[in-house]
């Protein structure tokens, strides 16, 4: 789905947000350079495969290499077990999802007026504030009302691109900037 096209519930300007914006992107542990996906393979009697994201005999263009050097050379990997998954081609594509998602999906929380009392987890919503220096898409991940009136509300950055999971899609992520 192109960006452009996304339905966008609200657009959070300076005027709407009071106090400060926070911004948090992936700690180290919290994100990967390989996902390893252990699914149910059919085509060898159901039993147990698993794939790697990205699989280091295959990564002919030094992806991992490029993560592990973003990561100052820590390996950082995970295993995911989802046996409703039966082929090897859609647990690799999980795989990408999930290793790209990991590395590049800042969030933001912050306080803002009644605007937000309609939003609901899900949402997308564009984030324009001059004061933080943001211009972005994001998803919302959580929302309180609180007593006053006011919304506390934490989202995640929407990237499209994360989603493409098909063989061009299958390329190094480099980290982005969230501030303009």
């Amino acid at each position: 789905m192109h960006i452009k096209s996304l339905p966008i519930t609200a657009v959070i300007t300076d005027d709407e947000i009071i106090g400060s914006v926070s911004i948090n992107t992936s700690a180290l542990n919290d994100r990967f350079n390989q996902i390893k996906v252990d699914y149910t393979d059919l085509q060898n009697n159901s039993q147990a495969n698993s794939v790697l994201s990205p699989d280091p005999i295959e990564d002919s263009t030094d992806i991992r290499t490029n993560y592990l050097n973003e990561d100052g050379g820590k390996v950082l990997e995970s295993a995911f077990s989802l046996p409703g998954i039966f082929d090897p081609v859609t647990a690799k594509k999980v795989a990408t999802l999930l290793l790209k998602k990991s590395r590049g999906q800042p969030l933001v929380a912050l306080q803002i007026s009644p605007i937000g009392i309609n939003l609901a987890p899900g949402d997308f919503i564009r984030l324009n504030s001059a004061c933080a220096g943001i211009n972005e898409v994001f998803r919302v991940t959580d929302i309180t009302l609180n007593p006053d009136g006011t919304v506390a509300l934490n989202a995640m950055k929407h990237v499209p691109e994360f989603y493409d999971v098909s063989d061009t899609g299958q390329i190094f992520e480099s980290q982005r900037p969230l501030l303009n």
